[in-house]
């Protein structure tokens, strides 16, 4: 019912949206929203191998990863240059915001495959690199709030927390990383019987 609705709807009614406005109570609300899923990323990428708490069991594993996905996903959407539909994202904070996804189109697609769609191709495990996902993430959630603080501090000061984990988490993994050689990184899939 809802693909037939958008049918009818006049066009570029959904190319509007990049000019959709969320007052400023949303706005600072959203932000507590925003550095949730930033810390989740980091705490599940660190408990995940490669990571500084990673988990022994399979299940714990899988829960960790379809966690860690689940995260990568809604701070790739806010990061993105356009937001789709009422979706809050960087672009509403900083008018500026220019970003793009930090996942590729087949990172999005496998992720999409994996969690939210119950599809036949789910069954090829598909290996993520989490320590690549997760430093794509909060490097551009860093460049955010830094370019966020230059335009205006009163919201920069709402992701602080965030940036402070994200930039805690890079110098970490940036230590963690060296003499690793390309093919030691992570690679994490699910596990199904």
């Amino acid at each position: 019912m809802t693909q037939i609705h958008r049918l009818h709807r006049p066009a570029g009614a959904w190319d509007r949206v990049r000019d959709m406005e969320h007052d400023e109570g949303t706005l600072k609300l959203t932000a507590l929203d925003v550095v949730y899923e930033v810390q989740m990323l980091i705490h599940t990428a660190d408990s995940l191998p490669g990571g500084r708490r990673e988990v022994r069991s399979v299940a714990d594993r899988n829960v960790f990863l379809e966690s860690f996905l689940l995260h990568a996903r809604v701070v790739d959407e806010f990061l993105r240059s356009t937001p789709k539909r009422d979706d809050v994202a960087a672009f509403h904070y900083l008018s500026a915001w220019t970003g793009g996804p930090m996942l590729s189109a087949a990172e999005r697609t496998a992720i999409d495959k994996q969690l939210a769609h119950l599809t036949a191709s789910r069954r090829n495990k598909t290996p993520f690199s989490v320590t690549s996902i997760a430093r794509r993430l909060a490097g551009g959630f860093v460049t955010f709030c830094e370019r966020l603080a230059d335009e205006n501090d009163d919201r920069a000061l709402w992701f602080s927390e965030g940036r402070l984990t994200a930039v805690g988490w890079l110098q970490h993994s940036r230590e963690g990383l060296e003499g690793l050689t390309a093919t030691s990184i992570d690679e994490v899939s699910m596990t199904r019987s």
